[in-house]
C-alpha cells in the first residue's frame, strides 16, 4: 500500500461584502479614517473616491491626517479575491469637507493727523456666513462687528494695535496687527510777549507748542526769517535801534504749520528826572538790567 504526503486543501469563500464606515461633514485640515469590512476570501482592496482608484489606499483602511476641501467625495472600495474573480464594490460613503475660514484682506498700519477719519478693513471667506470682531491692544471693542471699523475726527487716544476676529463654520482666525499711530496738532499754548527794552539790553521770545515733529522759525517784518533761529527762544543780544520791530515765530510739525502773534519789541521808556535833597537823580532807561 502506498501513502501520499499529505496535501493541504484550501476553501475560497466568495467575498460578501460586509460595511463601510459612515461619511461625515468635517472641515478642513481635521482628520479622518474609512474603513471597510467584508466576508469571504479577500486577494486585494482598492480605495476610490467618485469611482477613481486612490493611489495607495490599497487596505482595509484609508486614513486622511488632515482633510483638504479637494478630498470632498463619495467614497468607495473595490475587492478581489480568487472566488469573486470580477470583484465586488462596497457600498458609498460620503466626505463633505468644509472650507476654512481665511483671511483675505488684511488692515493696515496707518499715521495720521488728530482730527482725520480713520477706517480699517478686513475681509475673509468661510464655509457659511463670516463674522467680524475688531479689537484693540487685544481687548474687544464693542459694537465693532462689520468688515470696516471707522474711527471720526480721531484723537491721540485713540493710537493703538488693532487686530480683527474673523469667524465662521470651521472656526475663527484672526488679522494682521493694524498699528495706527495719531501725531498731535502743532499747537501754540504759549504766546511770545511784547517787550520794551533798553539799547545795550537783551531781549528774549519765547513760545510753548503741543505737537508731533515740530520745528521753529522765528522771523522779523521787514527781514522775513532770521537765521539760524529755530529753536523756541529767540535772545536778541545786545540790542541795537535797528532791533526794535515786529517778531513772530511759525511752527511746523507732522501735522502742519501754525503762526505765533506778533511780538513788538520796542524802546523802553524815556529817563525820569527827581531831586533828591537838592541834587539831580536820573533813573535808567525802564527795561535796562
Amino acid at each position: 500500500v502506498l501513502i501520499s504526503a499529505p496535501a493541504t486543501l484550501t476553501v475560497n469563500v466568495p467575498i460578501t461584502f460586509g460595511s463601510i464606515s459612515l461619511g461625515a461633514t468635517i472641515c478642513a485640515g481635521e482628520p479622518f479614517t474609512f474603513s471597510v469590512s467584508s466576508g469571504g476570501t479577500v486577494n486585494s482592496y482598492q480605495g476610490r473616491r467618485n469611482g477613481v482608484d486612490i493611489p495607495g489606499a490599497t487596505g482595509t483602511t484609508y486614513a486622511l491626517s488632515a482633510a483638504a476641501v479637494t478630498d470632498t467625495g463619495l467614497y468607495s472600495c473595490f475587492l478581489l479575491g480568487p472566488c469573486t474573480p470580477a470583484g465586488v464594490t462596497s457600498g458609498s460613503s460620503q466626505l463633505t469637507v468644509r472650507v476654512p475660514t481665511v483671511v483675505t484682506l488684511h488692515p493696515t498700519s496707518q499715521t495720521i493727523c488728530s482730527g482725520a477719519n480713520v477706517a480699517l478693513l478686513a475681509s475673509g471667506t468661510g464655509q457659511g456666513t463670516v463674522t467680524y470682531q475688531w479689537r484693540k491692544n487685544s481687548q474687544l471693542i464693542p459694537g465693532a462687528t462689520s468688515q470696516s471699523y471707522s474711527l471720526p475726527a480721531i484723537q491721540t487716544s485713540a493710537a493703538g494695535a488693532y487686530d480683527c476676529i474673523l469667524t465662521a463654520a470651521c472656526g475663527s482666525t484672526t488679522t494682521n496687527v493694524a498699528v495706527l499711530a495719531v501725531n498731535a496738532q502743532s499747537a501754540i499754548i504759549a504766546q511770545p510777549q511784547n517787550q520794551r527794552v533798553c539799547v545795550g539790553s537783551n531781549a528774549t521770545f519765547s513760545v510753548s507748542v503741543t505737537g508731533s515733529g515740530v520745528t521753529y522759525q522765528w522771523l522779523r517784518q521787514g527781514q522775513g526769517s532770521l537765521p539760524g533761529q529755530t529753536s523756541p527762544i529767540l535772545t536778541i543780544p545786545s540790542i541795537t535801534a535797528a532791533d526794535f520791530g515786529s517778531y513772530w515765530c511759525v511752527v511746523t510739525g507732522a501735522c502742519g504749520s501754525t503762526t505765533s502773534n506778533t511780538a513788538l519789541l520796542q524802546l523802553g521808556l524815556a529817563p525820569t528826572f527827581a531831586f533828591i535833597l537838592g541834587s539831580q537823580e536820573i533813573s535808567p532807561c525802564t527795561g535796562s538790567p
